[in-house]
């Protein structure tokens, strides 16, 4: 397991993503999975999962690198399953309106670009 910092609102650094992924590549040290965090019980914060989409399909798969990505929605997945009647609409709206940012709500809608999903209405629900 390979632990990464955090940026200065609490999200994985994705600098740091990338770095560590290239010395993994480098070092022929396999990579089996990248989990993002989709709400941090202490503070809600939600890991930039729309860049580690694009690091894996748009860099690392054409260099036949690849990897699951996994999202720990174990707080924030509850909400996804709540706040859209399409979360494939991308001028869809949360419901019941929630002041979510626009960097949440694109988080949201990129879940479905995940590999696996931890829900667990036990924190939220």
């Amino acid at each position: 397991m390979h632990t990464l910092p955090l940026d200065t609102y609490g999200r994985m650094d994705v600098a740091a993503l990338e770095t560590a992924i290239n010395e993994y590549i480098a070092s022929k040290h396999p990579i089996i999975s990248i989990v993002s965090i989709f709400g941090t019980t202490e503070e809600g914060n939600v890991d930039p999962l729309t860049e580690m989409i694009e690091l894996r399909d748009e860099k690392y798969r054409p260099m036949n690198v690849d990897f699951a990505l996994h999202a720990d929605c174990a707080w924030g997945g509850y909400f996804a399953a709540l706040l859209w009647d399409n979360l494939d609409d991308p001028e869809g709206t949360p419901l019941p309106p929630l002041p979510l940012s626009d960097y949440v709500i694109e988080q949201f809608q990129n879940l479905k670009h995940t590999d696996t999903i931890t829900v667990d209405p036990h924190k939220t629900g």
